[in-house]
């Protein structure tokens, strides 16, 4: 099975862990498009309040990463029709 990877920046002080006037420390958590579904349902189990900005967040990766793969498949589509044309250039 293809590994989707998802990066999730999720800072202490979403977690309760850090005081307002600490650096915020982020982390860089990789997972499947299956355990980011489960983080995703669990989210949506707790007060919108609570979760809102960190959805919104995952939501901005998401859409980050899904630009990127979609303009690298892109890419690669283009690449291969330079390398059909024949050496002419027709």
């Amino acid at each position: 099975m293809k590994l989707l990877t998802a990066i999730a920046i999720i800072s202490l002080s979403i977690l309760g862990q850090a005081s307002a006037q600490a650096p915020v420390e982020q982390f860089k958590i990789e997972l499947t498009a299956a355990e980011l579904q489960t983080v995703g349902a669990g989210l949506g189990k707790l007060p919108f309040e609570q979760v809102a900005p960190i959805i919104n967040k995952l939501n901005e990766q998401l859409a980050a990463i899904n630009k990127a793969k979609a303009e690298a498949a892109k890419a690669d589509v283009d690449k291969v029709d330079v390398d059909k044309k024949a050496p002419d250039g027709h």
